[in-house]
């Protein structure tokens, strides 16, 4: 059977559980400011990140296996089309199934745009024009973290 929105809204009301996973970098975030209350993405300038390192992985890692089977992944996180299945309410991703929620948490940096942009940093051979103070996400590389 399927099911619309207005079997999980009564009167105005959300009667399903929404869940969020993240990692402990976020902790005291959320606690100050509440899930969502800061939009990370745009502080870290994780996006601006992201389309220079797909733009230095188009040239450096043509090759890479690593690379050219994800590029349409990392294509869709540029553009910001991936289907998926959450919900977005301002920056922040809920899903109605606690075991998504517990995967995205597994995510090492809890955030796939923030994990997958510095995964494939990783991945270059010459990262000298990504500076950190240009791109303050790579500042989070080596931050001991935990779901």
């Amino acid at each position: 059977m399927e099911y619309s929105s207005e079997h999980y809204i009564v009167e105005g009301r959300l009667k399903r559980p929404l869940y969020h996973g993240t990692s402990s970098l976020f902790l005291d975030s959320i606690k100050k400011y509440g899930l969502g209350g800061r939009n990370i993405i745009e502080e870290l300038g994780v996006i601006k990140t992201l389309k220079r390192v797909v733009q230095l992985a188009e040239q450096q890692l043509k090759n890479n296996d690593n690379y050219s089977g994800l590029e349409w992944m990392y294509q869709n996180l540029v553009n910001q089309t991936s289907a998926n299945q959450n919900w977005q309410h301002g920056q922040v991703y809920v899903s109605a199934s606690k075991g998504l929620a517990n995967q995205y948490a597994l995510n090492p940096y809890g955030s796939e745009l923030i994990n997958e942009t510095l995964r494939l940093y990783d991945l270059l051979h010459d990262t000298s024009s990504l500076g950190f103070s240009e791109n303050p996400v790579l500042i989070l590389r080596g931050e001991n973290i935990s779901p």
